[in-house]
């Protein structure tokens, strides 16, 4: 069955989402997948390799935290000859390692995907409220106004059409970029607290004191390992909060433009509601997502194969490592079924496309 995917809007960019979708496109292609992985000996969760890039990574950051601590002894300002090391494998860690935790795909075995999740903790973030909002909201809701809350920016930055347009928005694609880093050191100090304060997630009373007592001690980590420890070791507090601000606004900026090169460009569907979606689960991602870059490996590997976001999007429930191969079944099954695939080249392209989706919204009401 042909499907026609037309940008009804022209210049908008405003996919319209037509009724005569595949049929049977999902079971189809899950099938065929898991025939794959299966034929070739390909575990769906976890393997040595993986085991060993989660080694390396974990390693990694422990040198790099250790050199830190080192240099800062040497002297307070040497602080920062340990910030590149740092934040490139804190950057591994929650891309590839804890993402995957968090979707119980590094291992069969649950405690290992559970310690793998709480790596979240050595950044200093609840790793319940994380799976609440990526895992059941976002991933369960791809898109969608109002159900989706990685689209959400207390309408500072307009990336959904549902949102309201602000005066001041017709200049976001300026200067939304610098607010992109200040996102992960706004959720590490607040956004997990106000969401167990405001029982966001529908908390009983035991997952309430269970959480409180979670996010205590994660920030009690994050503060002793951040700032207490490097003072023990001679630091300046001064150069130890510069260095935790660098830090993570360079982890937000990178994080933050992962995500939205994968959802909101000018080739997704942005449903204002859940009726406007497809019915079929991997047609519905299809619509709401993009690839980027997947020639490179370097990138795939750094962040977890979310660059193939169309592919874990639909599989969730399979490790990074497999999305390269599902990749190419996954646009077979597309061609062959009239299904559009969303892909850019290059990082280049898709920030390009970003750029222009934050204009086009920041002018009209009428534009997605």
């Amino acid at each position: 069955m042909k499907v026609d995917f037309q940008d009804n809007l022209g210049a908008a960019g405003v996919p319209t989402i037509q009724t005569n979708r595949a049929e049977n496109f999902y079971r189809d292609l899950k099938s065929d997948v898991f025939k794959y992985l299966a034929d070739n000996n390909m575990r769906p969760k976890g393997s040595t390799k993986m085991y060993n890039k989660i080694m390396i990574i974990m390693l990694g950051w422990l040198a790099s935290y250790a050199f830190m601590l080192t240099m800062t002894s040497v002297a307070p300002g040497y602080i920062f000859f340990g910030l590149p090391g740092m934040v490139f494998f804190m950057l591994c860690m929650q891309l590839a390692v804890m993402h995957d935790g968090s979707h119980q795909t590094v291992s069969e075995n649950k405690t290992l995907n559970t310690l793998a999740a709480w790596t979240l903790a050595v950044a200093g973030a609840s790793p319940y409220t994380w799976y609440q909002l990526h895992c059941v909201a976002h991933h369960n809701n791809t898109n969608i106004f109002g159900m989706d809350m990685d689209t959400e920016t207390s309408n500072i930055i307009r990336l959904h059409r549902g949102n309201k347009l602000f005066w001041y928005q017709k200049w976001q694609h300026i200067y939304a970029w610098p607010l992109y880093a200040l996102h992960t050191a706004r959720y590490l100090l607040l956004d997990d607290i106000v969401e167990l304060a405001t029982n966001r997630w529908k908390l009983n009373r035991q997952q309430k004191i269970k959480t409180f007592w979670e996010i205590l001690v994660i920030k009690t980590w994050h503060l002793s390992c951040y700032v207490l420890l490097p003072l023990l070791f001679g630091g300046s507090l001064k150069y130890i909060l510069m260095f935790w601000l660098i830090h993570w606004m360079t982890m937000s900026f990178f994080v933050t433009i992962t995500f939205n090169l994968a959802h909101v460009t000018n080739v997704q569907n942005l449903p204002l509601h859940k009726s406007e979606t497809s019915k079929d689960w991997a047609i519905h991602q299809l619509d709401t997502t993009a690839d980027f870059a997947v020639a490179n490996g370097f990138l795939s590997w750094v962040i977890g194969g979310l660059n193939f976001q169309v592919e874990h999007h639909i599989f969730p429930n399979v490790c990074h490592l497999h999305y390269p191969a599902i990749q190419k079944i996954v646009k077979r099954h597309c061609q062959e079924k009239g299904v559009t695939y969303h892909e850019y080249p290059t990082v280049k392209e898709a920030v390009w496309d970003h750029y222009r989706h934050l204009k086009r919204l920041g002018k009209s009401p009428n534009l997605a």
